[in-house]
């Protein structure tokens, strides 16, 4: 995370960037609010009304963090986390695809250990002097980082299964 930089002052690139990562949140926030209310109209055959509401919460957390930490996550995590929650979140459960495609929930899996891999290493590389660190600690630190965000999205997910 960097210091809170408004969005007028960041460099061009970053600025487009960050609109992008924006636009691409803001959809599926939408989406998801959408399917609540087509759910709630119809409804709701298979009980994914609160979990399109929970997944538009979950959509916009990142930008809640930032806003609450005063903060501003790099737009790279940013987009790793979108791209996860796209593919986890809106099409896996909203739309109901664990259910409907066998080997979705592996390859959903599969994906987010790549994603949160290269976060991981990511945010070592944000250490001052990381090309000093042993390669084999980088990469343990890679591997807990992933078994953590996979531990808090699965308990996410048992929570929302739960209500």
């Amino acid at each position: 995370m960097r210091k809170w930089i408004k969005l007028r002052d960041l460099p061009k690139k970053d600025r487009i960037f960050r609109i992008v990562n924006l636009g691409f949140m803001t959809l599926q926030f939408l989406a998801c609010v959408g399917l609540a209310i087509y759910y709630s109209c119809i409804g709701d055959p298979n009980n994914r009304l609160l979990t399109s509401i929970g997944m538009a919460f979950v959509m916009v957390l990142p930008l809640l963090l930032e806003l609450i930490f005063k903060r501003r996550l790099t737009n790279i995590l940013f987009l790793l986390y979108q791209i996860y929650a796209l593919i986890a979140g809106l099409i896996g459960s909203v739309l109901n695809v664990y259910y409907l495609v066998s080997w979705y929930d592996i390859f959903v899996h599969c994906l987010a250990g790549y994603i949160f891999a290269l976060a991981g290493i990511f945010v070592v590389s944000r250490v001052q002097d990381y090309k000093k660190l042993n390669k084999w600690l980088v990469l343990l630190f890679a591997f807990c980082f992933t078994m953590t965000c996979e531990l808090v999205w699965e308990l996410g997910e048992w929570f929302s299964d739960l209500f």
